[in-house]
């Protein structure tokens, strides 16, 4: 987390991956490393962890809220609002807002 802290994204990415593989079942490390592949630009592998952190934990509303943020850039809006929607379900304020805004 530091590294992603101090925007050096891909060795924080090295971290989280070193972090996955002695604790795959770890949310945490999936959800770290999607929002590092966010601000690598790398937006489908960002979805792919955010998806796997709710695979993980289907109560986790930042993994949704985030996985429907990226998926709301690349123009998914269906897809983007039902993630936001679950988010705002599980209690992300910011994603209920989200919704107003772009998904009307």
């Amino acid at each position: 987390i530091a590294k992603d802290a101090l925007e050096d994204y891909p060795g924080a990415i090295l971290d989280f991956n070193r972090s996955i593989n002695i604790n795959p079942r770890s949310q945490f490390s999936f959800f770290f490393r999607g929002t590092s592949w966010i601000h690598l630009k790398d937006y489908e592998r960002a979805i792919k962890d955010f998806s796997q952190a709710i695979e993980l934990n289907p109560e986790d509303a930042l993994s949704y809220a985030n996985r429907g943020y990226v998926k709301l850039f690349l123009g998914n809006k269906t897809e983007a609002c039902q993630d936001l929607a679950k988010a705002k379900s599980l209690g992300d304020i910011a994603a209920g807002e989200n919704i107003e805004l772009y998904c009307k």
